[in-house]
């Protein structure tokens, strides 16, 4: 052990999982740089990117505030019982 690491204790392990979300973002981060090359100026680039992600960050934040007010979401309604 060195000095820098003394009385840290044991590194976090990193979940399995982990690895495959740093996969997905090197591959987005990839893409978005594709679709730069094609000339797009930095509105409309941004345009894109917010019209494909905005839907996605819509509907999991409609979900998240659905459980949030009413709990279980597998009732009908999405009322809680």
């Amino acid at each position: 052990m060195t000095s820098e690491t003394e009385g840290l204790g044991p590194l976090p392990q990193i979940h399995p999982r982990e690895r495959l979300v740093d996969e997905a973002e090197q591959q987005l981060r990839m893409s978005l740089i594709s679709l730069h090359k094609l000339g797009l100026t930095t509105g409309e680039f941004l345009q894109v990117v917010s019209n494909v992600l905005g839907g996605e960050v819509r509907s999991i934040a409609r979900y998240a505030i659905r459980v949030e007010r009413h709990g279980n979401t597998e009732t009908p309604g999405g009322w809680a019982s």
